[in-house]
């Protein structure tokens, strides 16, 4: 099993969708979504700089967008 720290790592070296208008685009139906979830439980939904190396400057937030892009690739290849 692929650790999520390897995704992670994988999704930003060879993320070049990255300040894209589709990148825009899931990021607000992921944002969205979250809202709606059960597990949502109010935190702050702070995006991260273009420059940064991760997505939204929360740790918990930012794992469940790399999970939410995993499903975005997967619905791509299916």
């Amino acid at each position: 099993m692929v650790s999520n720290k390897c995704v992670h790592l994988y999704i930003i070296k060879n993320n070049k969708m990255k300040g894209t208008k589709e990148y825009y685009e899931i990021q607000e139906a992921f944002e969205k979504y979250l809202i709606k979830s059960p597990i949502y439980t109010g935190c702050a939904i702070v995006r991260a700089d273009k420059d940064a190396k991760h997505f939204y400057e929360n740790g918990k937030v930012n794992d469940l967008f790399l999970m939410f892009m995993c499903g975005v690739s997967l619905g791509k290849i299916l």
